[in-house]
C-alpha cells in the first residue's frame, strides 16, 4: 500500500464526547505512524486550542481554523484572513440587533463585548484551558482569520443572506456559528497543505463528524464519517466507522487496512 496522508477532525473525532483522547485513538495514531502513514489534523479550532493534542500525538502539520491557517512542520504555509471592510460592515449591522462576537487569529481569541452568557454556553463545550480577552477594537486593527457570532442563524437570516458573497457561515452550536471568508473550508486548507507536501489527492483520507467537515469529506480520496456524524455527512462519506466513544478511529483505520 502507498503511503497515506490521513486528516483527522478534533471534536467528535480525535476527542470523544468528554473532550478526551480515547486510549484506542492514541495507540492507533502511533501504529499509523509506525506503518509509514502520516496523520494530520483538520479542525475548526485555532492552533492555541490544540497545542497539547499536537504534542501528545506528535503531529506537526495541520489545517486549522476551518482551512484559514495551515502549517507544515510547524511552519505557516497558508493563511486567509477575512476582509476587514466587509467584516466591519457585518459587525456594525449585526450589533444593531445586539449580536455578540469573538474574533480569532492563530494565537488570540478576543471578544467584542466584555462578557455575554452565550460565550460560555458555546465555548465550554470545547474544554479550553484558557479564556478570551476583551478588546472591542481588535477586529478593526488586526487580521482576523475566523469570527464567531454567538447566535443561531435563524435570528439573523435577513442580514446573513446579504453577505453570502463575502462570507461562509457554519453553525456548529445552537448559539454559535463560524464566520469564514467566502470559499473558506477545511478542503481549501487541505489543498494548500498537500500541494506543499507534493501529495496526490487520491492518497488522502479524512475522518470527521461535524457540519464543517462536508467539504473535506468530499475533497479527499477517501472520506470517513464517524458513527456520531449526521446522516447528511454519512451519506457523503465513502466509509462510516463506529461512534467516537466506541473506538471509531481505531475501527476505521483497521477497516482501511492502515493499522
Amino acid at each position: 500500500m502507498s503511503r497515506k496522508f490521513v486528516f483527522f477532525d478534533i471534536d467528535g473525532t480525535l476527542y470523544d464526547t468528554s473532550v478526551n483522547i480515547p486510549e484506542s485513538t492514541r495507540e492507533s495514531i502511533l501504529r499509523l505512524q509506525e506503518n509509514g502513514h502520516v496523520p494530520l489534523i483538520a479542525t475548526g479550532r485555532a492552533p492555541m486550542m490544540f497545542k497539547d493534542l499536537r504534542e501528545t500525538l506528535n503531529i506537526h502539520s495541520y489545517v486549522s481554523m476551518n482551512g484559514q491557517y495551515v502549517v507544515h512542520n510547524d511552519q505557516v504555509v497558508f493563511k486567509n484572513p477575512l476582509d476587514k471592510d466587509k467584516l466591519r460592515e457585518l459587525v456594525m449591522t449585526i450589533e444593531e440587533k445586539e449580536g455578540p462576537f469573538i474574533f480569532l487569529d492563530h494565537e488570540n481569541m478576543v471578544s467584542r463585548l466584555k462578557e455575554h452568557p452565550r460565550y460560555d454556553v458555546a465555548l465550554n463545550t470545547l474544554g479550553l484551558p484558557f479564556g478570551y480577552r476583551h478588546d472591542p477594537e481588535y477586529f478593526k486593527e488586526r487580521d482576523v482569520l475566523q469570527g464567531l457570532l454567538f447566535a443561531n442563524k435563524s435570528e439573523y437570516n435577513d442580514i446573513l443572506d446579504h453577505y453570502t458573497d463575502d462570507f461562509h457561515f457554519i453553525q456548529w452550536h445552537d448559539v454559535c456559528m463560524d464566520i469564514l471568508p467566502k470559499g473558506g473550508s477545511k478542503a481549501l486548507g487541505i489543498r494548500h497543505l498537500i500541494e506543499t507536501l507534493g501529495v496526490d489527492i487520491k492518497d488522502t483520507i479524512a475522518f470527521g463528524d461535524g457540519p464543517n467537515d462536508h467539504e473535506m469529506i468530499r475533497e479527499v480520496g477517501v472520506g470517513v464519517a464517524m458513527g456520531n456524524s449526521s446522516d447528511a455527512l454519512k451519506a457523503e462519506a465513502n466509509l462510516v466507522t463506529a461512534h467516537v466513544d466506541d473506538d471509531g478511529i481505531q475501527k476505521g483505520l483497521e477497516q482501511l487496512g492502515l493499522i
